[in-house]
């Protein structure tokens, strides 16, 4: 018997959990996973999002984000690269714990081939975790020492990089390269690397009336099942947008966006499909951005997306 509780306290010693917000509509807020997801021509970027997980579970998460970007120094016939400056802001917040954070980052393009340019980008910004006992246990081991509200602050860097053409994009990208511990969540507790893997790519029809958008998000840590999102959309003039999104083992969504000159708006409801369904059946997800980018699809045109253009 205590052989059997030894092993016990040593399989319950290590446990790992969510570090980092999961989008459904990855490739509308792909600058927000990588820093390297910069801009194909000179121009200037808006995104807002909000994000409403487990919709009927108590004290379940909440997420906000805004972001900008601005590149410059692409010339048409200039082999030189390019440059994008960024900045990101987010919010994870529940009754029990909340964390924010705001940083800065820089990209640099560069065409590697006559088909395909590179990006390489790192964001470097600050993060402040605050924690509370109040809704816990009081008989908690793990937090009956604390105060009534923790802080933790510390700085947080990420790095990126893509390779894309017209067509097709891979990128890769890596959050919490500064290993922190966060104070006030039980013992030794750490922010760890969490690695990003997306490919996707543009399929249009033979007049350019629709175009189809597969996309694939890979998103690993050490000793943590990877979680896998599988995202479909199909877009009518490169305007209005329907999609099916798959995390597996966890949600089925489906994905409504809007394309104008002006503005994009994105929006995605998920249906549980895991455990947690019993408490909570579903997650939504809202996006709107605005550039003055070139948008929109011209007869002959390859594509009117700045993230697959160069």
């Amino acid at each position: 018997m205590r052989k059997f509780i030894s092993i016990l306290i040593v399989i319950s010693g290590t446990c790992y959990g969510q570090q980092s917000p999961q989008f459904t509509q990855f490739m509308l807020n792909e600058f927000g996973l990588n820093p390297a997801a910069g801009a194909s021509r000179n121009c200037f970027e808006i995104l807002a999002g909000t994000r409403q997980q487990w919709i009927g579970f108590e004290n379940a998460p909440k997420t906000n984000f805004l972001s900008a970007k601005k590149t410059f120094g692409k010339s048409q016939f200039s082999t030189n690269g390019w440059h994008t400056l960024g900045a990101y802001i987010e919010q994870d917040k529940t009754p029990i714990a909340k964390y924010e954070y705001g940083a800065l980052s820089y990209a640099y393009q560069l065409k590697v081939t006559s088909k395909y340019t590179a990006s390489a980008g790192i964001r470097v910004g600050y993060r402040l975790e605050n924690m509370s006992s109040f809704f816990f246990d009081a008989n908690d081991p793990a937090l009956t020492s604390l105060p009534a509200i923790n802080k933790s602050h510390f700085p947080d860097i990420s790095a990126g990089v893509k390779l894309y053409n017209r067509k097709t994009f891979y990128g890769l990208a890596v959050k919490h390269l500064y290993k922190q511990k966060v104070n006030g969540l039980g013992v030794d507790s750490k922010l760890t690397p969490e690695y990003f893997f997306f490919f996707g790519k543009v399929i249009q029809s033979d007049k350019y009336y629709y175009s189809y958008e597969p996309a694939v998000n890979v998103k690993f840590g050490t000793l943590v099942p990877p979680s896998i999102d599988l995202n479909f959309m199909m877009y009518i003039k490169n305007k209005i947008g329907f999609g099916l999104s798959y995390r597996y083992h966890e949600s089925l969504s489906g994905i409504i966006s809007l394309r104008t000159k002006i503005v994009t708006l994105g929006f995605a409801y998920d249906i549980i499909i895991s455990k947690i369904r019993n408490g909570a059946a579903s997650s939504r997800e809202t996006m709107i951005g605005t550039s003055n980018c070139p948008s929109g699809l011209s007869e002959g045109a390859k594509t009117g997306c700045p993230a697959y253009d160069f």
